[in-house]
C-alpha cells in the first residue's frame, strides 16, 4: 500500500470512536480530505499534540476507501490560543470548511493561511485573507465596474454589497479601497454579512 507525504492544516475534528478522531485537513499537495487518526484520542499518542485545529504538521498517511489514514505526524506550527483572535479564527475555519470542497486545493492559498495562523489571527490579517479567499473562488470581483463594466479607475467598493465601481461612477457612500480599514468593526461585520450572503 503506497505511502502519501503532505504538509496539511488542521481545519476540523470529530471524535470516532473511543480513541479514534477523524480530522479534516487542508494539505499543501493534496488539498481538502478527510484524515483518520487512529489511536490520537489516547494520552499516550505520539499523534495527539500535532493534529489540533489549526496546527500545521508533516504528515504520512494511505488511502482506504478513498479516506486518508494517518500513520505519522511531525509539528511544524502549533497556533498559540492564548493571544490568538477566537473570532479571528472561527472566520477563517468557516470558510475553509464551508467553501473548499473535499478535494478542492488551495493553490497559493495554502502560503497565506500560514500567514495569518502565524499572526495570530488577528483582525486584519483575516479580514484581508477572507477577501483573497473570495476573490480565488470566484465569489467577488475586484476587477471590474459593476456598475458600466469598466476596467479602469475600479477602486471603491460599497460595504453594503462589496460591490466594486470606477471614479466614473463612484457615488456618495462608497469607500476607496486604499483607505479601507481592515481592523474596524463595521468593515469585518459587513464582510460577515457579505459572507454568509454568497453562501447562501
Amino acid at each position: 500500500m503506497p505511502i502519501f507525504k503532505d504538509e496539511v492544516v488542521v481545519i476540523k475534528s470529530i471524535n470516532y470512536s473511543e480513541a479514534d478522531k477523524i480530522l479534516t485537513v487542508i494539505g499543501r499537495d493534496y488539498g481538502k480530505f478527510p484524515l483518520l487518526a487512529k489511536g490520537i484520542r489516547k494520552i499516550d499518542s505520539k499523534n495527539r499534540g500535532n493534529m489540533q485545529t489549526l496546527s500545521v504538521s508533516g504528515i504520512s498517511f494511505y488511502r482506504n476507501k478513498g479516506m486518508g489514514v494517518l500513520t505519522e505526524s511531525k509539528n511544524i506550527l502549533s497556533p498559540d490560543y492564548s493571544g490568538s483572535n477566537i473570532h479571528g479564527i472561527e472566520r477563517v475555519l468557516f470558510l475553509l470548511n464551508n467553501f473548499i470542497e473535499e478535494g478542492g486545493e488551495c493553490g497559493d492559498l495554502y502560503d497565506k493561511l500560514l500567514f495569518v495562523i502565524k499572526s495570530g489571527c488577528k483582525n486584519d490579517d483575516v479580514n484581508k485573507f477572507r477577501l483573497i479567499f473570495l476573490k480565488k473562488m470566484g465569489l467577488l470581483s475586484y476587477d471590474i465596474c459593476n456598475n458600466c463594466g469598466s476596467e479602469e479607475g475600479v477602486g471603491y467598493i460599497d460595504l453594503k454589497s462589496f460591490e466594486l465601481f470606477c471614479k466614473e461612477c463612484y457615488f456618495k457612500g462608497l469607500f476607496d479601497v486604499k483607505e479601507l480599514d481592515y481592523l474596524s468593526s463595521a468593515f469585518t461585520e459587513s464582510l460577515d454579512k457579505y459572507v454568509f450572503r454568497v453562501l447562501g
